[in-house]
């Protein structure tokens, strides 16, 4: 690692490690403010870079480990995108798991924040209804509130220009981390050209 002078007496991170003026510091590098309140940390032993509001509160964290943020966002929407790689569609009209869309969520996280939960998807003929939902894996059952539906009609021969981005209303996640995933389901079972379509999910994170 390439070693850094300064001249001043700030502290500085530089990989898992800080400095004061030419002094190595190893171990939890921290700001504080004038009532000698910590804002900002970095702990390279939790692998942990976090800031903090003046009553002590996580205002956002991020796991460097892995390069994820954990907890809290900053101002404006956000978005936790949940990946379930190509297109996936039913025909069925009771819930179906949608493919490698499982995610955690600690429901202690979400100090300060709306979560909404967003979907694009369509439906492929009139009449139909394409419906969507969160289920609590951990706990075996829906989440409150996170049911959405869309009646939009589109093809994949006009490729799906007309599939409607939709969101819930606020959602609420039952304290600890739990295991989620996304599934959908159409109100009148389907066949071919009959179904309900998913092109992506995402939670949306809202500062308040």
């Amino acid at each position: 690692m390439t070693k850094v002078i300064r001249q001043d007496s700030k502290e500085r991170i530089l990989g898992n490690k800080s400095y004061i003026g030419d002094l190595e510091v190893i171990g939890k590098f921290e700001v504080k403010d004038s009532n000698n309140k910590t804002i900002f940390e970095f702990d390279p032993d939790e692998g942990k870079l976090s800031a903090y509001d003046t009553s002590g509160n996580v205002v956002w964290q991020v796991d460097t480990d892995v390069g994820e943020i954990t907890e809290g966002f900053a101002k404006g929407d956000m978005a936790y995108r949940v990946d379930s790689g190509p297109r996936q569609w039913t025909t069925n009209d009771s819930w179906t798991n949608i493919n490698s869309t499982n995610f955690q969520i600690d429901g202690d996280s979400f100090l300060n924040t709306d979560v909404k939960f967003e979907v694009l998807g369509c439906v492929e003929l009139l009449g139909r209804t394409a419906s969507y939902r969160i289920y609590n894996v951990t706990d075996a059952g829906v989440l409150a509130d996170s049911a959405i539906t869309t009646v939009a009609v589109s093809s994949e021969g006009e490729g799906w220009i007309n599939a409607e981005l939709i969101r819930s209303a606020n959602l609420t996640f039952p304290s600890g981390l739990k295991n989620y995933r996304l599934q959908m389901k159409q109100n009148v079972a389907g066949g071919g050209g009959d179904s309900t379509q998913f092109f992506k999910g995402a939670l949306i994170y809202i500062n308040q």
